[in-house]
């Protein structure tokens, strides 16, 4: 379900809520450094066990430590998607690219763009924020 689209665009619902985790989901290494963009492209391979939509991500990372690009590789090693994020804004009190642009490599002329407006980081929640009886109600 996490591997969905989300509302019928490029996005899944794990790029959103981001339920797997690069960090204990693959195995990253520094691989090459880039020009133009400034920046370092980090190989991130899957780790043998998981189950999951990619085999591969590489990730251009900016001098100043934004993501610039990634590109989404399938379990046959077939780059799938690419993801670039620009338009550097502060928000919420943080550097962040506003704009993500997702374009599949399987269908030509499409993509999927999202531009965040507005950001909020430390919103203090109380503890039955996400509790059951509280999302029950909300039905």
């Amino acid at each position: 379900m996490m591997l969905g689209s989300w509302m019928g665009t490029d996005f899944t619902n794990d790029d959103l809520v981001k339920e797997s985790s690069l960090r204990k989901d693959f195995d990253s290494r520094i691989d090459r450094r880039s020009d133009a963009p400034a920046g370092w492209w980090v190989r991130l391979d899957v780790t043998p066990g998981i189950v999951g939509r990619w085999a591969r991500i590489d990730i251009l990372v900016g001098d100043d430590g934004l993501p610039i690009e990634e590109r989404h590789f399938d379990r046959k090693g077939r780059l799938a998607r690419v993801m670039a994020f620009d338009e550097v804004k502060l928000l919420g009190g943080r550097r962040l690219p506003v704009h993500l642009t997702l374009t599949p490599t399987d269908v030509e002329g499409q993509r999927t763009e999202m531009r965040y407006l507005d950001v909020q980081f430390d919103v203090p929640l109380s503890d039955d924020t996400f509790s059951l009886s509280r999302l029950e109600r909300s039905r």
